[in-house]
């Protein structure tokens, strides 16, 4: 188990009549990134919560694997709990006097978080971006093996996503923190995690690397063109050049192209005004996942 931080073991849990997570197994592998996916109500906060020690399972276990056998454990799985009349290091020190942090350590998690330059500037006059920052910074004081985030990415600009992904790769890449992060932004959490956890109404539908995911996307065919293609792109299924299509503003997308000399010939007689290749994407692999249960 050396290179496993946490492991579960058919853990449920009920609130009332509904089952929010419902018999989870998984194990987590120590220094990675590990991306939750699933909709909402899918169990994924419910599942941080009770690994957290937030809520209690109904059923089933945890387990953190270390020398001690106990884990140092960050999270946000709501909102920061920040005093909006305080600065960032006065939040910090206050937070550090009630989990016995030094308060020498303060000044190197403000640069961690990219905090240093605020000064006396109150939280209250923050960003969300900036607040978020200083509540993964107060998540950071007890040096935790583990960091746990619920939609950290939610309310920030395109700048404040940026710069909070680099701050968690480098928490993992340089500090071989294991972070365990849900998010609904997709192409964003295809951008950081290592692997993957899919959740589905409280059950686990896949878990993969990204490496898996990368070796075994769907291939994808995309063009547009200035006239309907329907009668191009049914050639191009019976003939067996590609597995299946959908339109797309425009135009179609063929799934798992086999002969291109053969769609190309179909594609010839149209005026084709875009064309690319590329792998499918987090999202459509999670589309696809989706649909897979809802049919079973």
């Amino acid at each position: 188990m050396d290179n496993v931080i946490l492991t579960t073991d058919h853990l449920t849990k009920k609130y009332r009549d509904t089952v929010a997570n419902d018999g989870i197994t998984i194990s987590v592998p120590r220094g990675k990134i590990i991306g939750f996916v699933g909709e909402n109500g899918s169990g994924k906060t419910t599942l941080l919560r009770t690994v957290t020690g937030l809520i209690k399972p109904t059923s089933g276990s945890f387990r953190y694997h270390t020398e001690s056998g106990s884990c140092r454990v960050g999270a946000i799985v709501e909102s920061p709990a920040l005093f909006p009349g305080l600065s960032a290091y006065d939040n910090l020190a206050f937070q550090a006097r009630l989990c016995g942090a030094p308060l020498s350590d303060i000044p190197d998690l403000l640069e961690t978080v990219g905090l240093t330059g605020t000064g006396k500037k109150k939280a209250k006059q923050f960003s969300l971006g900036m607040r978020q920052r200083l509540g993964i910074a107060v998540a950071l004081l007890s040096k935790p093996d583990l960091l746990i985030l619920d939609e950290p990415t939610n309310g920030l600009d395109p700048q404040g996503i940026i710069e909070l992904r680099k701050m968690l790769r480098s928490l993992c890449d340089d500090k071989g923190m294991t972070i365990l992060i849900s998010s609904h932004i997709l192409s964003e959490l295809s951008q950081l995690a290592d692997a993957y956890l899919f959740l589905h109404k409280g059950r686990i539908s896949e878990t993969s690397t990204a490496s898996e995911l990368s070796e075994h996307a769907t291939k994808e065919l995309r063009f547009q063109c200035r006239e309907n293609a329907e009668n191009a792109v049914k050639a191009i299924l019976e003939k067996g050049y590609a597995e299946k299509a959908s339109p797309v503003d425009g135009g179609f997308v063929l799934y798992d192209p086999k002969d291109y000399s053969g769609i190309l010939r179909e594609l010839s007689v149209l005026e084709i005004t875009d064309l690319e290749t590329r792998k499918a994407s987090l999202e459509s692999h999670y589309l696809e996942i989706m649909n897979k249960e809802e049919k079973s």
